[in-house]
């Protein structure tokens, strides 16, 4: 419940500085948040793609700032 309202919080910050919606999002499928932020994410016109867990070759860019 807590990473739904931090997703909400940050994309609307995103979409009000920049004037741009997001369109793609990229997680691992946790479980704990796939139910309400796949329904968010459908609402808001954003394709959700998930990798598969504890893959970091699957998460090039994260893997690579980290």
């Amino acid at each position: 419940m807590r990473f739904f309202l931090i997703f909400k919080h940050y994309k609307n910050n995103v979409e009000n500085q920049f004037d741009k919606k997001i369109k793609v999002i990229r997680s691992d499928k946790g479980e704990e948040y796939e139910a309400q932020f796949g329904e968010s994410c459908f609402q808001n016109d954003i394709i959700h793609q998930t990798t598969a867990p504890y893959s970091s070759s699957q998460n090039d860019i994260t893997e690579y700032k980290n």
